[in-house]
């Protein structure tokens, strides 16, 4: 558990022994938080890497801080996760990026399926950037995951050809049991998930042809970004990667 706020640090501002925060996280520490000359600040930069250190000048509109630690890929998970999500109304699926982050997902591809009611936007895509950013720094990973511009179901298969590729959907009241030993912590896992009215079934024989894993959730029927936060949870368990059970 970190015992200090996170702040995020563009990569640019990072020197040798040093690195600036700027803009709103320069605002949100010393002029909410108060923090002065000599005080400790720890920053992530988005790329894997932590800075522990200590205020050594406050500007204007910047504090340069000294560094004194450096930890890579602190918070991280073993297996990188990528959740294929259906697109979502608005603001749903910023909670699924901002939830997901903190679990530990690591790329977010959203696709366009079949019954998909919804279409991204530049503007869309830009949002998730900043809430898998703000998950981040809130959680204490120290990597930002990736937001992919939309894809349809088809070039997403296509797009993670080769990871372990697993699919929520329970097409029949044949129970699945779903086996910890298919993740495997040296790949890839690409997660799918469908939209509010599931995949058809012309896609779901498609993952199956593709050679995807089903993942059952259980009788009951979840809505999309509870299935995401569910099935991302089951995977990175199986993983080793959220404690023992």
């Amino acid at each position: 558990m970190l015992h200090l706020e996170q702040f995020y640090v563009d990569p640019a501002d990072v020197g040798d022994d040093f690195f600036v925060i700027r803009g709103d996280e320069f605002k949100h520490a010393v002029k909410v938080l108060r923090k002065t000359s000599g005080d400790e600040i720890m920053a992530v930069d988005g790329k894997g890497n932590r800075y522990s250190g200590l205020i050594s000048r406050i500007g204007d509109n910047s504090a340069a801080i000294s560094i004194k630690k450096i930890e890579r890929n602190s918070g991280e998970p073993n297996v990188t996760l990528t959740l294929a999500q259906a697109l979502l109304k608005h603001p749903i699926l910023d909670l699924v990026v901002e939830k997901c982050t903190e679990i530990g997902v690591a790329r977010f591809q959203p696709i366009f399926t079949e019954r998909t009611v919804v279409h991204g936007s530049p503007g869309r895509l830009d949002r998730w950037r900043k809430k898998a950013l703000a998950a981040m720094k809130q959680c204490g990973r120290s990597r930002c995951p990736e937001v992919h511009a939309p894809v349809s179901f088809t070039e997403a298969i296509k797009k993670f050809h080769g990871d372990v590729a697993i699919i929520a959907h329970t097409p029949t009241n044949v129970r699945r049991p779903f086996s910890n030993e298919i993740v495997d912590k040296k790949r890839n896992v690409v997660l799918f998930i469908g939209p509010e009215g599931g995949f058809s079934d012309s896609e779901y024989d498609l993952a199956v042809e593709n050679g995807m894993v089903t993942l059952d959730l259980g009788v009951r029927r979840l809505r999309s970004e509870t299935a995401a936060i569910v099935a991302s949870s089951i995977v990175l368990h199986a993983a080793g990667e959220l404690g023992n059970l």
